[in-house]
C-alpha cells in the first residue's frame, strides 16, 4: 500500500512552524542571537485531507 500524503507539517519545539508539499522545508527564522550558533529540534507529521495522519516523526536536532 502506497501512502500519498498531500503535505507535511513541521514543528519546532512543539510549535507549528509550517506546512509544505515539497522537500526540503527551509526554516527562515533568524537565530535568537546574531552570530551565535543555535540548536533547533524538529519533528513532522504527514497531512492528508486536512488532517494530520500517522505517528510523529523522530525528533531531529540541528545546529545553525
Amino acid at each position: 500500500m502506497k501512502c500519498t500524503a498531500s503535505s507535511t507539517t513541521l514543528y519546532a519545539k512543539c510549535i507549528f512552524h509550517g506546512q509544505d508539499a515539497r522537500s526540503p522545508f527551509i526554516d527562515t527564522r533568524p537565530n535568537l542571537a546574531e552570530g551565535v550558533p543555535e540548536k533547533r529540534e524538529y519533528h513532522a507529521h504527514l497531512f492528508m485531507d486536512d488532517h494530520e495522519v500517522g505517528d510523529q516523526s523522530a525528533i531531529v536536532s540541528v545546529m545553525l
